[in-house]
């Protein structure tokens, strides 16, 4: 599958290099980055984006949210960026109609969800083995397919990432450590079973048994799973919803 190619319209240059770092470990590829109306145009009629990430204040002067008309006519989805999240601001930004509306400082987890969400095929896991199995190296080189339904969570240390399933045939639960990143093992799973509830922790929904602000019981394991900040309101959110 080809990557997705997104644009930036941004007018501060940190915010705009922070969005393209995620962008890059999202496996994803940004065309451009735009820090006016002008340029904006130009970067959507030269590039055709995939997607568009839209600020809305620009230098003060201009707002992101003009570019909705030719983005629509395009049939590009773009998602606004904002620090205003006032009552008249929300007004203004629902009637552009993007994809979604994120409050900055947006976080790494919260914009691939929206991008997943914006761009469904962008959003499918990658595939290994008949599209149900993980692929595990460890240390000693050993090769270990795992099924990803029997994962019920990744600890991710400096050692790399620990990867605790469930083994139906001995009734119990095993441990094997992957040399890669958790992001990396992340976009190989189905972000909507597998959900990431802390920088160092992703777990199986299906196993979660209860939940609470300070952590997660998970069955077949006595572990407290944490929830980091970044992650509390969207993963309680989620499991109201269990």
């Amino acid at each position: 599958m080809l990557k997705k190619n997104i644009g930036i319209v941004e007018d501060q240059t940190l915010v705009a290099e922070l969005l393209k770092d995620y962008l890059e470990t999202l496996n994803f590829d940004c065309c451009g980055v735009a820090n006016n109306l002008t340029k904006a145009r130009k970067l959507v009629e030269d590039q055709q984006p995939d997607a568009m990430l839209l600020d809305i204040d620009l230098n003060g002067v201009e707002s992101g949210l003009d570019l909705a008309p030719l983005l629509h006519q395009k049939g590009i989805p773009f998602i606004v960026l904002s620090d205003l999240q006032d009552a008249n601001t929300f007004k203004t930004v629902m009637e552009g109609r993007p994809a979604h509306y994120l409050e900055k400082p947006v976080s790494l987890i919260t914009l691939r969800n929206a991008l997943f969400s914006a761009l469904p095929a962008a959003a499918k896991p990658a595939k290994l083995d008949g599209g149900n199995m993980l692929q595990v190296k460890d240390k000693q080189d050993f090769t270990l397919l795992i099924p990803i339904s029997d994962i019920v969570y990744v600890h991710s240390d400096q050692g790399g990432c620990e990867v605790h399933y469930w083994d139906n045939n001995e009734s119990r639960l095993n441990r094997k450590v992957e040399l890669g990143t958790l992001i990396g093992l992340h976009q190989k799973m189905d972000p909507e079973s597998i959900w990431q509830v802390h920088r160092s922790y992703l777990v199986n929904k299906k196993f979660i048994t209860s939940f609470s602000p300070s952590g997660l019981r998970l069955k077949h394991t006595n572990a407290l799973i944490p929830i980091g900040k970044t992650y509390r309101q969207q993963i309680m959110n989620w499991c109201q919803n269990l």
